[in-house]
């Protein structure tokens, strides 16, 4: 991922405190080792799809910096850090999805990605219809 150098500049003013940024080049890479598990289930009434994984994720580049400086004072140079990102986090899902003879598909999935720095959480629901 490349981020390019660039100048802010003032709409109106003077460009006092207008930042420069430097270009800065970021290899993001990350090794998984996990495990999934998959389970097919026919009944009288339709088929279960059932689903669950546990993912060990080691980001292997976690640099979240940028140098900027001061565009009208020269040498004035600093690094602005944005939010870290966790070295090593645990990726969890589950799902299931139940296919009614009729045609009437229902499936939920819940996924999560728990780490020392951050954790995200999402739920989705899907209702459809196959004919």
């Amino acid at each position: 991922m490349r981020l390019p150098a660039f100048s802010e500049s003032a709409a109106s003013g003077d460009d006092t405190f207008a930042l420069d940024y430097d270009a800065k080049t970021v290899r993001p890479s990350r090794t998984e080792l996990g495990l999934r598990w998959d389970r097919h289930l026919d009944t009288a009434n339709g088929s279960h799809q059932l689903t669950a994984s546990a993912i060990w994720a080691h980001n292997l580049d976690t640099d979240r910096t940028a140098t900027a400086g001061f565009s009208s004072l020269p040498g004035s140079s600093f690094d602005v850090a944005g939010a870290a990102a966790s070295q090593d986090a645990m990726l969890l899902s589950v799902s299931r999805e139940f296919a009614h003879q009729t045609g009437w598909v229902t499936s939920a999935n819940l996924t999560g990605a728990l780490g020392d720095n951050s954790t995200n959480l999402s739920a989705g629901f899907k209702f459809n219809l196959k004919f």
